[in-house]
């Protein structure tokens, strides 16, 4: 559509000279001029074309190699998934007789673990105010993880329920009991359990599942979930810091770096066609003669 424009542009363009040149009485002059006037004009709308397309092409390869290279290069900053705490419950008295454990599956369709990426890797429980949990103490959690059915990696970390006295407790209530009877507040208390700061995939046994074990029998938890950060460095923490700024300087280095090269493709083709013109412009002059018997020379070095 654009480029139909820009022709009935030229062409009422070329008509308007003509009518100029007509009603000056000057009819040799004006069908001339109108010639080269149009000629020109087409030779415009086609340079304009042209360059827009170019243009186009050269802006659209750049977005779909930076956002190619961004998708490739930037792993996934956060993995949060909800553990499925399972245990054999005791048939002779409440509670568990197994140690609460749950397996998480890393899915590559979901996350996947870039091969000399850094991660964290943690556990955030949830854990209600109880009686129970008040007396636990000290327990002990572990984290396995798991290649192709076989273990390669495990660590385990202990962790302690903050301490409350029982007055902090009692005004804890006070404060908050309008929110505890309307049930708008629970008592809670979240503890974090970090067991790797510097876990690195490896690419020969990729991590396919990891196992969280707490190793007690009288824990009492609302909620777990297992959260693995990426710990960006170098060219990922800027992409990651600065994603516009990175995304500008990034797509404008591949528009230079098309623009060079569309540059000098188009400065070798036309040095080309303006030596082969040169070539030819003597035997366009009439000199045909001279022509047909260097032909003749030509095609008798050849044989």
């Amino acid at each position: 559509m654009f480029a139909h424009l820009l022709l009935s542009l030229g062409s009422a363009y070329a008509n308007l000279i003509i009518r100029i040149f007509s009603w000056t009485g000057i009819p040799a002059l004006a069908s001339k001029t109108a010639s080269q006037t149009a000629s020109q004009t087409r030779s415009l709308v086609h340079f304009l074309l042209l360059a827009l397309l170019t243009l186009l092409v050269v802006l659209t390869t750049s977005f779909f190699l930076y956002a190619t290279f961004y998708y490739a290069y930037m792993p996934a900053k956060l993995f949060e998934e909800e553990l499925s705490i399972q245990f054999s419950s005791c048939p002779t008295s409440p509670g568990q007789c197994t140690y609460p454990n749950a397996t998480v599956k890393i899915d590559p369709k979901r996350f996947r673990l870039v091969p000399g990426q850094s991660y964290s890797v943690g556990v955030t429980m949830e854990l209600p105010h109880s009686p129970v949990n008040k007396e636990l103490g000290m327990f002990l959690s572990c984290l396995q993880v798991i290649s192709s059915g076989k273990m390669v990696n495990k660590v385990c970390r202990s962790s302690i329920l903050e301490f409350r006295s029982n007055m902090l407790r009692v005004l804890d209530d006070l404060i908050l009991f309008p929110f505890l009877v309307f049930g708008s507040h629970v008592p809670r208390q979240n503890v974090k359990v970090l067991y790797y700061r510097d876990f690195i995939d490896d690419s020969y046994n990729p991590a396919e599942e990891m196992v969280v074990e707490i190793q007690s029998n009288f824990i009492q938890i609302y909620s777990s979930k297992l959260e693995i950060h990426a710990q960006f460095s170098g060219l990922r923490h800027v992409m990651h810091q600065f994603p516009i700024s990175s995304s500008l300087i990034g797509i404008n280095s591949v528009i230079i770096i098309l623009s060079t090269i569309i540059f000098i493709s188009w400065s070798r083709f036309r040095n080309r066609h303006t030596d082969q013109s040169e070539e030819i412009v003597p035997y366009l002059n009439g000199d045909c003669k001279k022509y047909l018997e260097d032909e003749d020379e030509n095609v008798k070095n050849v044989k």
